[in-house]
């Protein structure tokens, strides 16, 4: 008998919300983990706070938690690369506050007071490692990360630090890197 795997996704994109290749990928990817028989959740970032908080996606179990905005106390400890992000700082708090709160929800509830067991996290790019990460260390699971783009790839070298540094640490902490 095949054991089903249960597996979490942290991954920014996740429809209705596609914006490019990642959230296609991790469309494909969860559907095709379920016709495999796996239980698969996704957490994604609730774009506008106007989406669903819990939905069902095909057979995929996802949850877009509500972003408060917390761009204003955020921007009080960035450091001077992060406060040059102008007005695309409060995409970067979103990020911020979307893998804590998710983080926070699958150990204390979903793991903690709902006594759900989890198998493995996979985390797609710098956008959700943060919480991976997290979830890695409290849950003692394996971590995947997905590589879609690196921040040197993508801005040739002239990136964020602060991502470049998460994109090392994830790789660092994580049980696998699967480049995309």
């Amino acid at each position: 008998m095949v054991r089903r795997i249960k597996i979490l996704h942290f991954s920014w994109e996740f429809p209705p919300s596609i914006v490019g290749g990642l959230g296609t990928f991790v469309t494909e990817l969860s559907s095709m983990q379920v016709k495999m028989g796996n239980e698969v959740t996704v957490f994604t970032l609730n774009t506008e706070n106007n989406l669903i908080t819990v939905d069902n996606y095909k057979g995929v179990e996802v949850h877009r938690p509500k972003i408060p905005d917390f761009t204003s106390p955020f921007f009080l400890f960035a450091d001077n690369e992060l406060r040059q992000w102008g007005d695309n700082f409060k995409f970067f708090a979103d990020v911020v506050s979307y893998n804590v709160l998710s983080a926070s929800k699958i150990i204390h509830l979903l793991a903690g007071k709902n006594g759900r067991v989890f198998d493995i996290v996979d985390a797609h790019d710098w956008l959700g490692i943060m919480g991976g990460m997290s979830v890695k260390k409290e849950l003692k699971i394996p971590l995947i990360f997905h590589i879609h783009s690196t921040e040197k790839g993508r801005t040739r070298g002239r990136g964020s630090r602060t991502i470049e540094d998460m994109e090392y640490e994830g790789g660092d902490a994580d049980d696998c890197v699967i480049t995309v």
